[in-house]
């Protein structure tokens, strides 16, 4: 990876994995469906395209009483997801580098 992204990069991305395979490891050790990558382009931001992605694993998730978990590496989606039931766990920051996660658990709803 050096030779891609640098030797500083790679070693935040290495550290960051480290870290997130932590919080993962301690806040979603049950059973659960992680929610690993979700983006929508910026252009079709707040048309609901996003709860389109999210809505039908947490309705099986409910469904199956299974809790969710997923990281956020942008401040602003840790609202976004507190919205659908998502509760910080866990917030890391990597002072040197600047760039800090959200560890985020959602418990299933009757």
């Amino acid at each position: 990876f050096p030779f891609v992204f640098g030797a500083r990069a790679t070693r935040t991305l290495w550290r960051s994995l480290k870290a997130t395979e932590a919080s993962h490891s301690v806040y979603a050790a049950a059973p659960h469906f992680y929610l690993l990558c979700i983006g929508v382009a910026p252009t079709a931001q707040g048309t609901g395209v996003g709860r389109a992605l999210i809505s039908p694993t947490l309705v099986r998730a409910d469904r199956e009483s299974c809790d969710c978990y997923l990281e956020t590496f942008k401040e602003e989606n840790v609202v976004y997801y507190q919205r659908f039931g998502f509760r910080v766990c866990e917030e890391v920051s990597f002072d040197r580098d600047g760039l800090r996660f959200w560890a985020m658990r959602r418990e299933s709803k009757p």
